[in-house]
């Protein structure tokens, strides 16, 4: 049985950006005390939750520290250590689990965890040299991606083959380590769904989202979608089955692909809820934050009631200002925003939550805003 924190308890959180700071507003609507370890000491997890270490989130002394202050513990970045999360697991409860941080620092591992799960993703072959890729490539054949096995938050670590010419710019990613060579699915949806759990009672869903393209340069996720009834039970027969074998507590994200004919493909899973589920502060009966928080700290997560259709759209350095001079004449706008300086113009600021029940109309009134345009 799950382990039950209680108000006056004390969560930390390794990382004190965005997601840090959602979590700890939701923590604290239920009485958890939080604190958090950033080496920025205005963060925007540290403006909100009760104390903060500064200090790398990498760093052992820190960590130890963090651990002798908390009842439990969670991280909003998976791109750390394993052999960091494990010592750390060793002493203080990591509920959020180890293997999803493990898979999204090792995409092989993750490829092979899916096919053992027995769900359906493109195919692929592991190559570890050029001679791997040609060999990989006849039994793939056109057109493929290449991608590294590690660093997957970057994305000049993925490659675009559709002809044997592109095949050089393959060099400097097979030079660095492991790859995966994976089927390109085309004229595919991007869905994701997420599925939250206390680790002991049935698993409860979220509606599922879809990601669009407004321009070349835009895009945003819409939840939820329309699909056939078929293709959506498959979705969540899925998600029932990683969050089952993953033993989920807390919020699992599955990004996915549908192609023209309803096929799906998992392509990703993460434990941590992700800016695309934003759609569900307004969207749903309970945030995936909230979510997040309620099965990390054991308690019982409602069935989810769903209000609606929202867009969700980020907000980044560039068109920061530009979205402040809109909150006057967006009165059915959602602005959400995390307290940063900001300091780069691809800085992530906020997001906004806009109601779609009539899609075609909200993406005309988001242009007509100009707060994203070119």
């Amino acid at each position: 049985m799950s382990s039950l924190f209680i108000p006056g308890q004390v969560l930390g959180i390794i990382g004190g950006g965005h997601t840090a700071r959602m979590l700890c507003i939701s923590a604290q609507k239920i009485g958890i005390e939080v604190g958090v370890i950033d080496p920025d000491e205005n963060c925007p997890a540290g403006q909100v939750a009760s104390w903060q270490i500064i200090s790398d989130v990498t760093s052992q002394n820190g960590l130890k520290r963090l651990a002798e202050l908390c009842d439990v513990v969670i991280y909003e970045n998976e791109n750390l250590p394993e052999e960091l999360l494990v010592s750390l697991n060793q002493k203080v409860a990591i509920p959020q689990g180890l293997l999803t941080a493990i898979f999204a620092q090792d995409r092989i591992k993750e490829r092979r965890f899916l096919e053992e799960s027995n769900v359906n993703i493109a195919p692929y072959q592991e190559v570890y040299s050029m001679l791997d890729v040609h060999n990989a490539l006849e039994q793939i054949g056109y057109p493929c991606v290449l991608k590294t096995a590690y660093d997957r938050e970057n994305p000049s670590n993925v490659k675009m083959i559709y002809r044997l010419e592109d095949l050089t710019d393959c060099i400097p990613l097979i030079s660095n380590g492991p790859c995966l060579m994976e089927s390109m699915i085309s004229e595919a949806r991007e869905i994701s769904v997420m599925v939250a759990s206390n680790g002991d009672a049935q698993p409860v869903f979220f509606p599922i989202a879809e990601k669009i393209s407004l321009s070349s340069r835009l895009s945003g996720t819409v939840g939820s979608v329309d699909l056939p009834e078929e293709t959506a039970e498959e979705i969540y027969r899925i998600a029932d089955i990683l969050s089952v074998t993953l033993h989920v507590q807390g919020i699992l994200n599955i990004k996915m692909f549908v192609n023209d004919v309803g096929t799906i493909y998992v392509n990703s899973i993460t434990s941590i809820p992700e800016t695309d589920g934003f759609y569900s502060e307004q969207g749903c009966s309970l945030s995936h934050y909230d979510a997040h928080i309620r099965g990390i700290c054991g308690w019982p997560i409602p069935q989810m009631k769903h209000h609606g259709k929202w867009l969700t759209l980020k907000v980044t350095g560039r068109e920061y200002s530009r979205a402040l001079g809109q909150i006057p004449y967006q009165p059915d706008w959602y602005f959400h925003f995390f307290g940063r300086e900001m300091t780069r113009k691809d800085e992530l600021m906020g997001v906004v939550n806009i109601p779609a029940s009539e899609l075609s109309d909200s993406i005309a009134k988001v242009i007509q805003s100009q707060i994203w345009s070119d």
